[in-house]
């Protein structure tokens, strides 16, 4: 039998987020996996990205402008997530490409290229939030929103 405290503190000391013994509740079950489940989502930190009318939700995949929302297909999607993950560095298409597509993709680059277009067209008047860096690459723009409201 391990309910002994030398076996939680061991348990716990291992990586353990938690102990329970047998026999245990089933709602004491749920209710340690809903704790642990809270845990980790604040541990991963704020999944909504909200810059003036436009508002991001990564977990959930959706993006709104004005509370209206934007049809993105997964591929513009994962490339407006891939850029906002990396807002603080110009990031190039191949890297782009790699990151989305994948390395053993048969698409071609230009892929790219057509995404980056759709995607600015379908956010309006946050597109310009996709910068180019001229010879380099794509950035999320964070401050397209100060300027704007200059």
């Amino acid at each position: 039998m391990r309910d002994q405290e030398i076996d939680k503190v061991s348990a716990l000391n291992l990586g353990g987020d938690d102990f329970i013994t047998k026999p245990f509740r089933p709602k004491e079950l749920v209710a340690r996996v809903r704790v642990v489940l809270r845990r980790y989502g604040a541990a991963r930190g704020a999944q909504i990205v909200q810059k003036g009318n436009l508002m991001i939700d990564i977990s959930k995949r959706m993006v709104q402008v004005k509370n209206k929302d934007i049809h993105l297909t997964p591929k513009e999607f994962s490339v407006l997530e891939h850029l906002y993950k990396n807002r603080h560095r110009v990031v190039s298409d191949r890297v782009i490409f790699e990151a989305v597509w994948g390395p053993g993709s048969k698409s071609l680059l230009a892929t790219v290229y057509t995404h980056m277009e759709r995607l600015r067209r379908k956010l309006g008047s946050y597109g310009p939030i996709v910068k180019t860096v001229s010879g380099v690459g794509y950035r999320f723009d964070e401050r397209m929103e100060e300027r704007r409201q200059k």
